[in-house]
């Protein structure tokens, strides 16, 4: 909306003349009423109001960190470094202020080892982009790893506790002995199912508990819908029974030696840690997702950036940048055991 300066005119109401007098004084009225008013100014406010005159100018041409940002899917391996350039001009011309990249998945037509993340030509397109913002005074921002939505690493492995890891569990039920003697049992305790590609589970705890109720268990040959009851344990007796452990002669087996004190039932639930095995691409291979909960984590993701990305001459770029910075659009970690308590986890959680 334009604000109008004007000048109000007043007439002194003795000087009116009715309308039944003389038409030339009344046409000799209005034709002094419309010179008058040709020689009033018009003037629009904003030309002479300062605010409204640097908010003009402001939204005209702002600084750099105050415009927008522009999301570039970036396709590796359709770009050149001058096809990067100008596309970083064309931006700049239209008058974005910054530009945060993510790796378009070209695997259906490129090879991953070659153009994915990870890969020499991603790296190499990295710096030519924050060199070229840089010189722009642009902002840039990457993905701390592939696709958006967590940080992850080619450069670890699932058993890591630098990887996102997981809690899961396994029961085993006891009988109590009619004649009166302490349930007891000594063997091995149950594995458990690790999901995708993982191959390591490390015992965590392991509970003991009275059962109360005992219910139904799944098998092979019950009915289709039948209902499955679950057991009832009684709260008050949960007890840390992990002292009883001994350890199997293969990594991840475990045995138990364990005497209740009582000929009671009892459910024995033993707790592992394992890797969630969750993954991302594009990438020159399977990137999984750090440890959010680990110091190991956030380490192995700073070495990698480090290590590969961000060099001295790199580094030396962006600290003459407004704004640079490493984001996930989002934070979709998920666990993925079968037998997962779902509850995400790191070796020192319980300390």
């Amino acid at each position: 909306m334009i604000l109008y300066k004007y000048t109000h005119i007043v007439f002194n109401d003795s000087e009116r003349r009715m309308p039944n007098e003389k038409g030339e004084e009344v046409f000799a009225a209005i034709s002094a009423m419309a010179m008058l008013m040709t020689a009033v100014s018009i003037v629009p406010a904003e030309e002479t109001d300062p605010f409204l005159i640097e908010i003009q100018a402001a939204y005209a041409e702002p600084e750099m960190q105050y415009r927008p940002y522009a999301r570039w899917w970036l396709a590796e391996g359709s770009h050149t470094d001058e096809t990067l350039i100008e596309s970083i001009h064309e931006l700049y011309d239209a008058g974005y202020g910054g530009v945060e990249f993510v790796t378009l998945d070209e695997s259906q037509y490129l090879d991953d080892a070659t153009y994915a993340w990870g890969s020499p030509e991603w790296i190499h397109d990295t710096h030519v982009i924050i060199e070229e913002c840089q010189k722009l005074g642009m902002s840039v921002s990457m993905t701390s790893g592939t696709h958006w939505a967590t940080a992850n690493l080619v450069s670890i492995t699932p058993d890591e506790e630098a990887a996102s890891q997981e809690l899961g569990y396994v029961t085993l039920s006891l009988e109590g002995n009619d004649d009166g003697t302490p349930t007891s049992y000594k063997g091995y305790l149950p594995q458990i199912s690790l999901p995708g590609k993982v191959e390591k589970s490390t015992l965590v705890k392991v509970i003991s508990a009275v059962v109360t109720e005992r219910g139904s268990e799944k098998s092979e040959k019950m009915a289709m819908g039948a209902t499955i009851t679950p057991s009832k344990i009684d709260i008050s007796t949960v007890t840390d029974i992990t002292d009883s452990v001994i350890l199997g002669s293969q990594e991840g087996v475990y045995g138990i030696d364990y005497t209740a004190p009582d000929n009671k039932d009892y459910e024995i639930f033993a707790f592992y840690q394992y890797g969630t095995g969750e993954s991302y691409r594009p990438a020159i291979s399977e990137s999984y997702t750090i440890n959010y909960l680990s110091t190991a984590g956030a380490e192995a993701l700073i070495d990698y950036w480090d290590t590969n990305v961000l060099t001295d001459d790199v580094q030396a770029l962006i600290d003459q940048i407004d704004e640079c910075d490493l984001y996930m659009d989002s934070l979709e970690l998920s666990v993925h055991g079968s037998q997962t308590t779902g509850q995400l986890w790191c070796t020192d959680m319980l300390e």
